[in-house]
């Protein structure tokens, strides 16, 4: 991408204004406290933590700090300053206090249901006082028609044909059965949910194939799917902002190239569309050495949030 010093000066400038908009509802040694912010206040937090975030990366990815100083006479400036000497060393700071202001939190492997498998230790017998969780409410009632046909049961109403007792049980052994786990993703992701009426049916079914992967908490799935969805979607709405959709040669033309070429025909939607596509290059094409390398952490995790996030107002501009 060509050095554009104006571009630069500009972004730093309005991070900086986030910036300071953000510290005047709460300061960095509240940020842990967002929760007990009004609803109100808590959005503005909220959507000037992600726009922070979002913006400390896109300026990184224009060039790295040292060539920015050097080869554009703007460190001098006072929002400059301000975005290396404090804004971007709270880059993870800031995508955590986004997560907090919606009612997600700093999220870990645990949290998902990824962390290392344990050895299960045996199984009490579960009567109905002993549920406290959706897992065993599942196994209480498998065991319990597993009790019945062992009993020699004649209920006409209860019958189980092809030994299903038995596959749920070994269903419900398996490492990754955590319907817990499931249900509190589910949690965590209403308060991103997209009103889907009005996107094309391709489109919904891209958005519900994704909210499975962050419910079953598959995040490298979710990134990946969520950079295909936004290529898809650029192309399909090519022709709106008087984009070509194929190249010279007829081939479609690729992620980065509509990236561009979209970000001059419509501004507003750059950082939003270069979040997603970076997340999920980072997915895709992570290997051993890379800068970029994407670990499966907490922090990765919440960048997997701020890629949907970004689609998300991708979707609502584009659909509008």
């Amino acid at each position: 991408m060509a050095i554009d010093a104006t571009k630069i000066q500009l972004h730093l400038a309005q991070i900086a204004s986030i910036y300071n908009r953000l510290v005047g509802v709460i300061p960095p040694d509240r940020w842990k406290s967002v929760s007990e912010l009004p609803p109100e206040r808590k959005t503005i937090v909220g959507d000037c933590a992600l726009a922070l975030s979002n913006g400390i990366d896109f300026v990184r990815e224009l060039l790295d700090e040292s060539l920015l100083a050097a080869q554009i006479k703007i460190s001098d400036t006072s929002h400059a300053k301000q975005f290396f000497n404090e804004i971007q060393k709270r880059r993870d700071d800031l995508s955590d206090l986004w997560l907090e202001s919606i009612g997600i939190g700093p999220l870990s492997l645990e949290d998902l249901g990824l962390g290392e498998t344990v050895p299960k230790e045996a199984e009490p017998h579960f009567t109905p006082y002993h549920i406290t969780d959706v897992a065993s409410l599942f196994r209480w009632c498998v065991e319990r028609v597993d009790d019945y046909l062992e009993d020699g049961g004649t209920n006409p109403d209860i019958i189980v044909k092809n030994k299903v007792h038995d596959q749920a049980l070994r269903l419900m052994d398996a490492s990754f059965f955590q319907p817990d786990k499931w249900y509190g993703n589910l949690r965590q992701l209403s308060p991103l949910v997209l009103n889907t009426k009005k996107l094309p049916q391709a489109v919904q079914l891209r958005i519900r194939e994704l909210y499975v992967c962050l419910i079953v908490g598959t995040p490298s799935a979710a990134a990946i799917l969520a950079r295909s969805t936004l290529e898809y979607v650029l192309l399909e709405r090519a022709s709106s902002y008087a984009i070509r959709s194929t190249q010279s040669s007829g081939e479609l033309k690729r992620l980065g190239t509509l990236v561009n070429e979209y970000s001059d025909a419509a501004p507003e939607l750059e950082i939003d569309m270069r979040s997603v596509k970076r997340i999920g290059d980072q997915a895709i094409h992570a290997y051993v050495g890379h800068k970029n390398v994407v670990t499966i952490t907490a922090c990765g995790i919440g960048e997997v949030f701020r890629s949907w996030a970004g689609l998300r107002d991708v979707l609502q501009r584009v659909y509008a």
